[in-house]
């Protein structure tokens, strides 16, 4: 049958993951071979990109990152010519500098020195943004995406003048550097849109063919979700739980 040479995408993983649906489309994307890679690992130069996801304690995760090296690591493999992204907290570190002045994260006035690989700089500060967005306009394709936000912080810069996405209330977001090769934003789920998938990992990668069909992500999750619903109603008393719920 029709091979596919896989294209190899790394997820820098130093605290928890906070948002699955950033990977769960990768995962599922049969041409890309998702390698996590941990505190003790080395990072696969041969990568086809690296991305940065989120974080809950950010400034801490990036103060481990830079105790395992990852910040040589990652500026050698950007040196070498690869890709990265940076999603929400990921984003935030790739910039020149993250401060914490009222203590949301870490000791009030904290500030640590990102990686450097963006020129912007992030101030953490209330209030939380938590918010759905529907129809975000993204650098690549013409087609809407979609997707949310969950984050603390505002991050300004010159790279933010080439933004990766536009969300629905018309707000810029994100940042791509000046060689195009290092990006980040807010929004969570970029992945969960097919057509941005292809078009992203086609726009990295000639390996990567974006014309190869499989079924689309949200089809699959929504079959996953109706095959788990299904195991729900043959094994609990659904009425009865929702006479309880009253």
């Amino acid at each position: 049958g029709h091979y596919t040479r896989k294209i190899k995408v790394v997820i820098l993983q130093l605290g928890r993951f906070a948002n699955s649906d950033d990977l769960d489309p990768l995962q599922y994307d049969d041409q890309i071979d998702l390698v996590v890679v941990q505190k003790d690992d080395i990072l696969p130069l041969d990568a086809d990109l690296v991305i940065l996801p989120g974080s809950k304690t950010t400034i801490d995760d990036l103060r481990i990152l830079k105790q395992y090296k990852f910040d040589i690591q990652l500026q050698y493999y950007h040196f070498l010519g690869g890709y990265i992204l940076g999603i929400c907290g990921g984003y935030q570190m790739l910039g020149k500098s993250i401060s914490d002045p009222d203590g949301l994260e870490t000791e009030i006035g904290g500030q640590e020195n990102g990686l450097g690989l963006l020129n912007t700089t992030t101030i953490l500060q209330a209030p939380k943004t938590l918010e759905n967005h529907h129809h975000v306009k993204n650098y690549l394709t013409d087609d809407m995406i979609t997707g949310y936000e969950i984050h603390m912080g505002k991050t300004t810069g010159h790279d933010c003048q080439s933004p990766m996405i536009y969300l629905d209330n018309g707000r810029a977001d994100g940042a791509i550097s000046s060689d195009r090769r290092v990006m980040g934003c807010y929004l969570h789920g970029l992945f969960v849109n097919d057509g941005f998938r292809h078009a992203f990992f086609a726009h990295i990668s000639q390996k990567y063919d974006p014309k190869h069909r499989q079924q689309q992500f949200h089809i699959f999750l929504d079959q996953q979700l109706d095959s788990l619903a299904a195991i729900c109603e043959d094994n609990l008393d659904i009425d009865k739980i929702c006479m309880l719920a009253k």
